[in-house]
């Protein structure tokens, strides 16, 4: 249930932020801001909800431990930095 209310939110604020804040006009801003806000989402969502983060075109896979934080901090402010840029420009 909060993993459905979480990317709920997530949809809700995307939408509004291109509506209200960013301002954004045309099918290709939408779809190319929706490519970043996917890139970002797909680091966020695991590490809020301790599930195994992976890097994308490498097999490696960051699982909740204590010697993946590091990597898994790193994946997250990524995510956090595509969709506030996104959100915002």
């Amino acid at each position: 249930m909060k993993n459905s209310i979480f990317i709920l939110i997530a949809v809700i604020w995307f939408v509004f932020s291109g509506l209200f804040i960013a301002e954004r006009f045309g099918i290709e801003n939408w779809i190319g801001s929706f490519i970043l806000y996917s890139m970002g989402f797909y680091w966020i969502y695991p590490y809020i909800f301790s599930k195994t983060m992976y890097f994308p075109y490498s097999a490696e896979a960051f699982t909740d431990k204590e010697e993946n934080n590091t990597k898994r901090m790193i994946l997250f402010a990524l995510g956090l930095l595509f969709s506030s840029m996104v959100s915002m420009l």
